[in-house]
């Protein structure tokens, strides 16, 4: 009896393995990416953030003064990507879509 659970969980692994295979595998493409800190702010930004009064978004600059963790009651995005002032705006958006007030 144990060898035939064994054989179905093993082969009910495998079945899930190659199901999920394309989405696994578009998860570490994404997070394998140089650009990998541009799409963190991205999933961070269409998150809700209750707890959070202050947003601190911004460039390499920001980066550099606040470093990059978010602290207490702060929402860090800081990023040294070049997505500048449309990309900020997007981000923005998506913050306020998600009903956060900052």
């Amino acid at each position: 009896m144990r060898t035939f659970i064994k054989h179905i969980v093993i082969t009910l692994t495998i079945a899930f393995g190659i199901v999920n295979a394309p989405l696994i595998g578009r998860i570490i493409c994404l997070f394998s990416n140089p650009a990998k800190d541009v799409f963190t702010v991205i999933i961070k930004s269409i998150s809700k953030h209750p707890h959070k009064s202050i947003l601190l978004l911004g460039d390499s600059v920001c980066r550099q003064v606040f470093g990059k963790e978010s602290h207490g009651d702060t929402l860090n995005l800081c990023e040294n990507q070049a997505y500048e002032i449309p990309g900020n705006y997007l981000i923005l958006q998506n913050l306020l879509a998600q009903d956060n007030s900052f």
